[in-house]
């Protein structure tokens, strides 16, 4: 699998998340591991990695705030899934677009490319209002 973005990576960030509806088998030691070898076998170079102990909506409202605060030469977040968040794609493809705003792709290893691309859930009119989105 490799990111097709419109640029290749320059620096990726980690998101580790555990809670009460991963799998024990994701435990975050996993999820990681998984991660830095994708990292490493496509030649990305990982900035740091973040970890939080959270449910699934706790979580897209950490990844809004986690926006503002990541260096400017990062410009890929991945995560092992983004598919855990299932039940709330509409605020899933809203986030991605928040992040594309920013010139920062939001990728997962359950998916191949950057992961707005699977998410058919916005309609034009929310494009449209991508500038109140950055906020």
């Amino acid at each position: 699998m490799k990111i097709k973005s419109p640029q290749s990576p320059r620096l990726a960030v980690l998101y580790i998340r555990s809670g009460p509806d991963i799998p024990g088998f994701l435990n975050p030691k996993a999820q990681e591991e998984a991660c830095r070898r994708y990292c490493r076998d496509n030649h990305i170079p990982v900035s740091h990695s973040i970890r939080v102990h959270c449910g699934a909506k706790d979580s897209l409202d950490y990844l809004k705030t986690l926006l503002s605060s990541l260096p400017g030469e990062v410009d890929v977040l991945f995560a092992l899934r983004f598919f855990c968040y299932s039940t709330r794609l509409p605020q899933l493809a809203e986030l991605c677009l928040q992040y594309q705003h920013r010139h920062v792709w939001l990728c997962s290893l359950d998916v191949e490319g950057p992961l707005y691309r699977t998410l058919q859930t916005l309609l034009p009119g929310e494009y449209q209002r991508a500038e109140q989105l950055r906020e």
